[in-house]
């Protein structure tokens, strides 16, 4: 029997301990207290594991997905040791502010699932990778209009998982979102909440910035969460828009020549990666 009224927070991580102690310090300051904290390890060979063993005032448990590359995979080893009966899903790069939970735990009484707000956050403001992440980063509104949302501030009852059952682990990107697409479209409801808040570290090279992309178009392309001829008319038009996208309202900054032929480069990653979705979308062939 699950623990009413207490969260089981579950954090996937591949070798994280760059952003490990932020998100790990954030949890400490959180003002509701009733949670436990899960990461799960996914193919990890840095010293993440050490580290979370050292720490002291967290209820942590450690399990390890080292057979295949998936988040999602490691998200659902973590479920099995959830005592929790309320589910909260966050990426190692995440900051949680500290009424995370406590501002969650108010719509959980009356929804089943919460689409939390995922701010991007910048360690400088002349990094243009980091400028360009933010202005194509998720929009947790407008997912979960769709009845979707992003694993990276995801907040359930357990009892959906029950239901719905764990995330498919051969689709290299947005399975939460085709995981939470199907729980509303079973009548499981969900809200945006904006006060529901976390920060996420965005991309700081192109390098990093390239495989995003990649990643998402694969994705995009296996779940079928896209709408291919919206997006292309989209793709004509941002480049040359004034404002940002989905986070303009944080970044105030108009795209400069040099980023609309970046945002164009980067959009090459995802139609490559889109591409290379549709030819394996059985997933028979995993796409890292």
């Amino acid at each position: 029997m699950k623990n009413k009224g207490k969260f089981s927070i579950i954090i996937p991580s591949h070798n994280g301990m760059g952003v490990l102690p932020q998100c790990m310090e954030a949890l400490r300051t959180q003002t509701y207290k009733n949670f436990e904290v899960i990461v799960a390890l996914n193919l990890t060979t840095d010293d993440s594991e050490k580290y979370l063993r050292s720490l002291n005032g967290l209820d942590i448990k450690i399990v390890r997905e080292d057979t295949i590359a998936s988040s999602y995979a490691a998200r659902n080893l973590a479920l099995a040791s959830a005592s929790g009966d309320l589910i909260a899903f966050i990426d190692d790069d995440c900051i949680p502010l500290a009424d995370w939970l406590e501002n969650a735990l108010k719509y959980l009484r009356k929804y089943d699932m919460v689409a939390g707000h995922i701010e991007l956050y910048r360690e400088s403001d002349h990094n243009i990778w980091e400028q360009l992440d933010a202005k194509m980063h998720v929009n947790q509104r407008n997912y979960s209009k769709k009845g979707m949302s992003a694993g990276g501030n995801l907040l359930i009852r357990n009892s959906v998982f029950l239901s719905q059952g764990n995330f498919p682990v051969d689709i290299v990107s947005g399975a939460d979102m085709l995981w939470s697409r199907s729980a509303t479209e079973k009548g499981f409801s969900m809200i945006y909440a904006p006060d529901v808040r976390v920060l996420h570290h965005s991309k700081k090279t192109f390098a990093s910035m390239w495989k995003k992309r990649f990643r998402i178009g694969i994705g995009h392309a296996q779940t079928g969460t896209m709408n291919v001829k919206s997006f292309l008319i989209k793709l004509v038009s941002y480049p040359f828009k004034k404002g940002g996208g989905s986070a303009s309202q944080t970044l105030s900054i108009k795209l400069s020549l040099r980023e609309r032929l970046l945002f164009i480069i980067l959009a090459a990653a995802y139609l490559y990666g889109l591409f290379r979705g549709i030819l394996f979308k059985t997933g028979k062939k995993r796409l890292r």
